[in-house]
Order: C-alpha cells, then structure tokens, then sequence
C-alpha cells in the first residue's frame, strides 16, 4: 500500500490549513501502514480516534474560515452533515 506524499500542489496558501492538511495526510499514512504491518488494535484506533476529532475540528475551522470571509461557496459545505458520519 503506497503512501500519500505531501507536495506544493497540495497548498492552499492558508498556513493554519495547510499545516492541518499536512497532519491529516501524516495520519492517514500511519493508518495505512499500520494496517499493512498489522499493527496491534490500539494503534489503529488510536489513529482512527485522531481522524474522528480531526473531521470535526478542521472542517468546523474551514467553515469558520469561509463563512468569515464570504466565500461564496461556504453554505455548500457543513460541518453538521461531516459529523454525522463519525457517530
């Protein structure tokens, strides 16, 4: 299973995003060596717990970040309609 590597492309020029997007990448290739390797159950919850918290908190930031500065997509997107796939 091959890895997701980070590169310029990805940026989107806000710092505080870009370093989160860094994160969820650097999780999710843990996840997926952690299955690959067939790491211990906890690992991979601990991994999945991590991803759980993180869906919430940055797409409720992004949503901050566009309703702020009226972006005219930000009533596409909802933190409300994420979340309630991680119950």
């Amino acid at each position: 299973m091959r890895t997701i590597p980070w590169d310029e492309s990805l940026r989107v020029g806000i710092d505080p995003i870009d370093q989160q997007h860094q994160q969820l990448i650097e999780q999710l290739n843990l996840l997926m060596i952690a299955l690959q390797e067939n790491k211990a159950k906890s690992e991979i919850e601990r991994i999945i717990g991590f991803l759980e918290q993180y869906i919430n908190r940055h797409f409720g930031f992004e949503e901050n970040c566009m309703n702020a500065y009226q972006c005219p997509v930000a009533g596409c997107i909802s933190v409300k309609r994420v979340s309630k796939y991680t119950q």
